[in-house]
């Protein structure tokens, strides 16, 4: 049987892993920061990549039970808004209903970088506490064609589309049990997956 998680990492509850939209939007309506205006909404898709090494998987069950190679699956589409400020100094923010603002500098040709992280995630599948470090890169591309990014007068492009990769790297949380130098819990720690591991999704995005 295939285990799931079944919230995202950055939902306010911080229950289980995965990415950004398994579970969490409860309204279309996505609001930017206060001082910023949306320059483009997007219908935002995800597919996995599950073929490398290092990918999350549940590798034991307290139970006894049949473990597999998934931990979540794939997020569902979600819509999200993109949002500037010719006051925030370059920055451009993703916002994302009950999920937190994501903010990065966008580079003249539409390249974009939001790290966030969430520490000490319990509730999930590993059945230990995690630290997930999330990395979300990719490149706009404006609805009339070229890069997505700032102007010399402090505007910003209407957003098209964008194609982007997340990345959830996925590490043990040292609570007291420091993990070995390769990252791996201790034994007794009650981890149930193969820690450290990633989550690796391709993102497109479209026009609402």
């Amino acid at each position: 049987m295939r285990r799931q998680l079944h919230s995202p990492k950055l939902c306010a509850a911080l229950l289980a892993l995965g990415a950004l939209a398994a579970g969490c939007p409860d309204t279309l309506q996505q609001s930017c920061p206060p001082g910023t205006a949306s320059v483009g909404g997007l219908q935002i898709n995800f597919t996995a990549q599950d073929d490398a090494g290092d990918f999350c998987h549940v590798n034991s069950l307290s139970d006894g039970g049949p473990t597999d190679g998934a931990v979540t699956l794939p997020p569902a589409s979600t819509q999200g808004s993109f949002c500037a400020s010719p006051a925030d100094a370059g920055l451009l923010y993703l916002a994302i209903s009950g999920q937190v603002t994501r903010q990065g500098a966008v580079d003249p040709n539409g390249g974009f970088t939001f790290l966030t992280q969430a520490t000490q995630v319990g509730g999930n599948q590993c059945t230990c506490e995690v630290d997930i470090y999330e990395t979300f890169s990719g490149t706009l591309t404006a609805k009339g064609g070229g890069p997505a990014t700032f102007s010399a007068d402090g505007g910003f492009a209407q957003v098209g589309s964008m194609a982007a990769t997340l990345v959830d790297s996925i590490a043990y949380s040292d609570a007291g049990q420091p993990a070995d130098d390769a990252g791996h819990p201790p034994a007794d720690a009650g981890c149930h997956c193969n820690l450290p591991c990633a989550l690796r999704y391709t993102l497109t995005g479209n026009p609402l």
